[in-house]
């Protein structure tokens, strides 16, 4: 891994996700992701806690990032100006970019999900890093499924159809060609150095890999957002019209993964 300490890992801005953290980690675990970078935006110590084990395995590094929590950069990010997320992937780029082969820029309510065969690193290996900036991953926004209140499963058990076609995108990087993104605001791309040379996969390039993208869950757990912004008011309204087109076809790719997961979890 020329001397890099991961090789597979996630940047994620964490905010309100205790109830299903511990189903991303261990999913997540279980298809090959070696290490999270968890820029813990909380005020309170409840991600903290559920993080705990995990850090103490040595397979999350939390990053406290509440910091900006109420001040100007507690805002929706624009083309013009950085936001409390953004800085955080600055962070990552800064700091951590020389430890790592691949990072995938992912939220907590995003599963990496490999279409073949039961793991995530093999078809990211299939990929020439030498020659390689990043690898764009397709991504499928799911939708409520029918689901007023939140489910008693797990949430790859629960929500089981999506939208027919990807509607977006979110890059793994090459940390040997990550530039420190002092300019980049995006939450779905990196920028790389400029000397730094080799291809940008588009997602239509990646076949074996996808994004599965939980936003709105049930209306329960749509109205308890965190990321509460004037494009994703938590109302009825808001969440039919997020619903609109995202429950049309049925997927239950995932199901093969639950019962290990509900494994892990101690569920039976």
């Amino acid at each position: 891994m020329s001397g890099r300490d991961w090789f597979l890992t996630f940047v994620t801005r964490i905010q309100g996700e205790e109830l299903h953290l511990r189903e991303w980690l261990e999913y997540h675990l279980l298809v090959g992701v070696e290490h999270f970078f968890l820029y813990d935006m909380d005020i309170g110590q409840g991600q903290a806690g559920i993080l705990e084990p995990y850090e103490d395995a040595g397979v999350v590094t939390r990053i406290p990032w509440s910091q900006y929590e109420g001040t100007r950069l507690d805002r929706k990010r624009a083309w013009f100006r950085h936001n409390k997320s953004s800085l955080a992937h600055r962070h990552f780029a800064r700091h951590f970019r020389s430890r790592v082969c691949w990072a995938l820029k992912i939220d907590g309510d995003e599963f990496l999900y490999p279409l073949v065969g039961d793991d995530v690193i093999g078809p990211v290996r299939a990929f020439d890093r030498s020659r390689t900036r990043g690898i764009c991953m397709p991504r499928f926004n799911f939708g409520d499924s029918g689901h007023e209140r939140r489910p008693s499963g797990l949430v790859i058990e629960s929500y089981l159809r999506r939208e027919a076609t990807r509607s977006s995108q979110k890059e793994m990087g090459n940390g040997e060609k990550l530039s420190g993104n002092h300019f980049r605001r995006g939450a779905h791309r990196w920028s790389h150095g400029l000397h730094k040379r080799g291809t940008l996969v588009s997602p239509d390039q990646v076949e074996a890999l996808r994004i599965n993208h939980y936003f709105s869950k049930s209306f329960e757990e749509f109205q308890t957002r965190q990321n509460d912004n004037y494009l994703r008011r938590q109302t009825r309204e808001q969440f039919e019209l997020r619903n609109h087109g995202r429950n049309d076809v049925v997927d239950d790719g995932m199901l093969r993964f639950a019962p290990a997961v509900r494994s892990a979890l101690g569920f039976p």
